[in-house]
C-alpha cells in the first residue's frame, strides 16, 4: 500500500509485444539481456490477439497459456494481458502508462520492426511514431551481425538514446519451429512444460494425410 506523503521509486519496465506462437528460448534470451543492458527491472510479455500481418495465429488463450509456463521461472519477466486486439499508439499505450505511471518504458523489439518505424515522413510512416518514441526507450534485438551498421544508423537517426542488443540465439525464430514440429520433430528451443502443453492440446499439428 502507497503512504500519503510517499514517493513511489521510479522503476525501468520493458514491455516485449509480440505474437508469441510459440514463446521460445530467443524471446527469453532477448528479454534477458535487455534487462542486462538497460537495467531493467521488469520485462513484460505482451501477447497481441490479432497481431498486424499474421494469419492463422494461435488462439490467443493457448499462446497465455504457453507464456504462463515459460516464464514463472524468472523474477523479472510476466506477462499482460490488454484489451486491445493489438498494440497501437493511440489505445495501448495510454493504458501501458497509467498501468506504470512514473516508471521509465522501454518497447522491445526486432531490427524487422525498427525497419517499419525508420521510415521517411509520409503514408509509409509509422502512424503516432512521434508521440510513441516519446514514451518508449527503443531496445532493438539483431540476429545477423551484418544488420549491426544499419541499426545503429536507425536508432541514431530515430532515437539516438535507444539500445542495440545483438541476439545470443539468431538462428532461433516462431516460424521456424512451427515447421518442426508439424513434421513431427521436436525443438530443443522450447521448454520441455511448453513441448508438453503443445502436445496436449494438439497444437501445430500438420492437417495434411499421411501417406506412409
Amino acid at each position: 500500500m502507497d503512504l500519503p506523503g510517499i514517493i513511489k521509486p521510479m522503476s525501468k519496465v520493458g514491455i516485449f509485444s509480440g505474437t508469441f506462437d510459440p514463446i521460445h528460448s530467443g524471446h527469453i534470451a532477448f528479454a534477458l539481456q535487455a534487462i542486462e543492458v538497460a537495467g531493467l527491472d521488469m520485462v513484460y510479455f505482451l501477447p497481441e490477439a490479432l497481431p498486424r500481418r499474421k494469419n492463422g495465429v494461435t488462439h490467443y488463450a493457448h499462446r497465455i497459456k504457453m507464456l504462463e509456463l515459460a516464464l514463472r521461472p524468472y523474477q523479472k519477466l510476466a506477462y499482460l494481458e490488454m484489451p486491445d486486439k493489438r498494440f497501437s499508439v493511440n489505445s495501448t499505450m495510454p493504458r501501458l502508462r497509467r498501468r506504470f505511471e512514473g516508471d521509465d518504458m522501454y518497447m522491445l523489439m526486432g531490427s524487422d520492426m525498427l525497419e517499419l518505424l525508420d521510415q521517411p515522413a509520409g503514408l509509409d510512416q509509422w502512424p503516432g511514431l512521434e508521440i510513441f518514441l516519446a514514451n518508449f526507450k527503443l531496445i532493438v534485438g539483431v540476429r545477423n551481425q551484418h544488420q549491426i551498421q544499419e541499426v545503429k544508423h536507425s536508432l541514431k537517426r530515430i532515437q539516438p538514446g535507444g539500445y542495440m542488443v545483438v541476439s545470443k540465439k539468431p538462428s532461433v525464430s516462431s516460424s521456424h519451429i512451427r515447421k518442426l514440429l508439424m513434421s513431427g520433430q521436436v525443438s530443443n528451443d522450447v521448454l520441455t512444460s511448453i513441448m508438453n502443453y503443445i502436445d496436449k492440446n494438439w497444437l501445430y499439428v500438420s492437417v495434411e494425410p499421411n501417406n506412409s
